[in-house]
């Protein structure tokens, strides 16, 4: 399967035999230790300063720039977005208090200037819980990370991001606010929302971890690629990324984004992986040690049968624990007499214990012994594992017994020597992560261990370029005189599938010449989406058809005719494609709008303008422009705005949507607010266009109709509504009521309406 051009870039991780052998240690050294293999998992890089250590100047900038683009998103929120989140549940009264009291503070300069204003006694709890509760700092706090989103930045006006894919970075903790201070001024530069986290301490293999959307992935991607191109020695300071993501530049780790579990629990990227890797060593090293028993192997060029080597290292952990306990136990005895003041006895230690210092020297006996026994006990620990082994004891005579815990810690310890005596260790390894990978049904992409299945799939959808026909490539060389209009911008009428793959062109073409409405190129044409942009910088998107290649070769040939556009005179074409040329050039319906969510959708329901229609406006324009009448034609119908009628009421309609939102009985939206556009309903999944009141009174029965209205759902609706003044069984076309800012007068007579009327006036100062 061809896969998009970003996910071929990555290499899977497993392929790497530095990260199969890393992965060995990492299990050699985590049993017993605190975090478990998934501890160990993400300290596997040496650091010179891992202890915290950064430069005050660099953290005073970071958090003074933060705190100063927070408190001034806080300040300059308006009445109405504060009543829009107000609704949300997104700030309470306690907000207008900490927003007045911030009215009065300067920017700052330094961190502690900055907590003075978030920690600091104010002589006011109210102010104070509020400033705690609502400050940038307090998302994610109580996971040891620093967390920062923009959305806390902007007074949560921007949405939450979309996580959907992590990019890590790992460094010293002295250059972490660093790159931290850089990627912020990055963003902001490019407009890009963020969220990310960092290890401010730098302990861990992934100190900054940034999270992403499938759509902003390579955004981001740039911007670190544009950071290694600027700031060359900061970035050749930087760490391998965490063993398991996949390497992009030899410093830049892509892990995907787990889905929740069943029950609805979160994980990570590492833990998720850790437990598969975890299982998959664990039974190889014991199988191959199993398998080996009887073997030879050479140490330190002197060839030894495998069994007698592992008893040895058996023996040697065995009685390195006994002297420790042994030790523990007399020094606890020697406190105790001490403290009694009785003399201390060597034989109480010997009795408590149950064997001698003298007995642990006679280490050749103990070997051999261990030597009888560890077949078999190799063939239950594999059978039962070590947590039901785990409190199985063998008595070695002298009071010595050795546990599951001593064999356990050995063969962890040995695994990172097993490819040294079996080179074909690591392939088998490796196989046998794949196979536990593919079992677990935790849906980790099966060819790279750093990918799961389904962001492989919204990466390839977004990013991936399909293959062209090379006989449909050439239908676009078209030889006719070259168009000022287009080429004056980069777009070549002779070679149109480069001009599609050029960033901007389009856009920029019509900003600087007025147009409606333009294809924006801000991905390559054929990645199955595209962007339609207005002049007010308005996106929306959604997907090309099976058929518009083809109706795209359609319009390539009006180059050769004009005459015989739309007339079903290519006669080389098939009845299909003809026909839904025929739709796009025959004139007869304006392009409709959906808004949704601030985002403007080309409707597409078979009879209105797609995509396409808008390029072939495009070409129309252009060879038509020394034509009035034609021209007239072509803006007059193909470009026709629909006028929305002012005797609506938007607000009431939006204050019944409200309501009935409120109510449960159905997910309602009003969009847009303003009346510069088409209004629509969106109903659960549906958009309706409102074209007149009679529209909206009919939707609006039409899904009453549904609720029982012996319901108590129903009574519900009805007293919500009548809250707002709207009878439900008299509800008419008398709908030209405003929206009335007293139903939240106790909420804006705190706002200080004076000066929130200067900043509308003004307009929002937002960072």
């Amino acid at each position: 399967m061809e896969h998009s051009a970003f996910y071929n870039q990555i290499q899977n991780p497993l392929n790497d035999q530095d990260v199969l052998s890393k992965l060995l240690d990492v299990y050699a050294t985590s049993f017993g230790s605190m975090g478990g293999f998934y501890g160990k998992l993400t300290q596997t890089v040496e650091k010179e300063h891992n202890k915290g250590e950064y430069y005050r100047a660099d953290a005073d900038k970071f958090y003074a720039i933060l705190f100063n683009k927070w408190k001034n998103s806080i300040v300059a929120i308006t009445k109405e977005e504060f009543i829009e989140l107000y609704k949300k549940g997104s700030y309470g009264y306690d907000f207008i208090k900490m927003r007045q009291y911030l009215k009065n503070v300067s920017d700052v300069t330094t961190m502690a200037e900055a907590n003075n204003i978030f920690f600091g006694k104010k002589g006011d709890k109210e102010l104070e819980d509020a400033l705690d509760k609502y400050r940038w700092s307090s998302f994610g706090e109580v996971s040891g990370w620093v967390h920062v989103c923009s959305r806390y930045l902007t007074a949560k006006k921007d949405d939450y991001p979309n996580v959907e894919h992590r990019l890590y970075i790992d460094c010293e903790s002295l250059d972490t606010y660093k790159i931290i201070n850089i990627l912020v001024e990055k963003c902001d530069k490019y407009q890009l929302p963020y969220y990310f986290k960092f290890d401010q301490y730098g302990n861990r293999d992934d100190t900054v971890v940034i999270y992403s959307s499938t759509e902003n992935l390579n955004k981001y991607l740039n911007i670190l690629k544009e950071m290694q191109k600027e700031y060359p020695e900061l970035i050749s300071r930087m760490k391998d990324p965490p063993l398991l993501t996949g390497r992009i530049d030899g410093w830049i780790g892509y892990g995907s984004e787990p889905n929740k579990s069943i029950d609805g629990k979160k994980t990570s990227f590492n833990k998720k992986r850790a437990t598969i890797i975890e299982k998959a060593i664990d039974e190889s090293s014991k199988r191959w040690i199993n398998f080996q028993l009887k073997e030879k192997i050479n140490v330190d060029g002197k060839e030894v049968l495998f069994k007698d080597y592992f008893s040895s290292k058996i023996t040697d952990e065995l009685i390195k624990e006994l002297e420790e306990k042994y030790q523990s136990v007399k020094t606890h005895l020697m406190n105790q007499s001490k403290n009694s003041g009785t003399a201390f006895n060597e034989e109480d230690v010997i009795r408590e214990v149950g064997y001698t210092l003298d007995s642990l020297q006679r280490k050749e006996k103990i070997s051999n012994d261990i030597s009888t026994i560890i077949d078999k006990f190799m063939i239950y620990l594999r059978k039962y594992g070590y947590e039901k082994m785990s409190s199985t004891t063998i008595d070695l005579g002298n009071g010595i017994s050795l546990t599951a815990h001593s064999i356990e810690k050995v063969i962890h310890e040995i695994s990172p020597e097993i490819p040294k005596y079996d080179p074909n260790f690591l392939a088998s390894l490796k196989s046998k992560i794949e196979f536990e990978s593919q079992i677990s049904k935790l849906d980790i992409d099966p060819e790279k261990f750093c990918f799961d299945v389904d962001a492989v799939e919204k990466i390839d959808k977004c990013y991936k370029v399909p293959e062209i026909d090379d006989s449909l490539l050439e239908t676009f060389k078209i030889s006719r005189p070259v168009a000022n209009f287009l080429t004056k911008y980069g777009i070549d009428l002779n070679n149109l599938p480069s001009s599609f793959t050029t960033a901007m062109h389009g856009k920029n073409a019509a900003k600087a010449n007025e147009i409606d409405y333009a294809l924006a190129y801000d991905r390559p044409f054929n990645t199955k989406e595209i962007e339609m942009v207005n002049l007010k910088d308005i996106v929306g998107t959604f997907a090309i058809g099976s058929n518009d290649m083809s109706i795209l070769q359609c319009i390539s040939y009006f180059y050769h005719d004009k005459d015989n556009y739309g007339k079903r005179a290519l006669n080389n074409l098939d009845k299909d494609i003809l026909e839904n040329l025929e739709k796009i050039s025959t004139l007869n319906e304006p392009i409709k709008l959906a808004e949704i969510g601030g985002k403007y959708y080309v409707t597409q329901d078979g009879n209105h303008r797609t995509f396409y229609a808008i390029l072939a406006y495009l070409i129309l324009k252009e060879i038509y422009k020394n034509d009035a009448k034609e021209l007239e034609k072509i803006e007059s119908q193909f470009m026709v705005k629909a006028e929305v009628t002012k005797k609506l009421g938007y607000d009431k309609i939006d204050k019944i949507c409200y309501s009935l939102q409120k109510s449960g009985c159905f997910d309602i939206k009003f969009v847009p607010k303003d009346d510069s556009k088409f209004p629509m309903i969106q109903v659960n999944d549906k958009l309706y266009e409102i074209g007149s009141e009679e529209d909206f009174i009919n939707l609006f029965k039409k899904y009453m109709s549904t609720v029982d209205k012996n319901s108590p759902m129903y009574s519900n609706i009805i007293n919500n509504l009548q809250k707002i003044g709207v009878n439900l069984l008299g509800l008419s076309a008398n709908l030209e009521t405003s929206y009335n800012p007293e139903d939240y007068a106790e909420i804006l007579d705190e706002l200080d309406l004076e000066e929130e009327k200067n900043l509308e006036e003004e307009g929002p100062k937002l960072s």
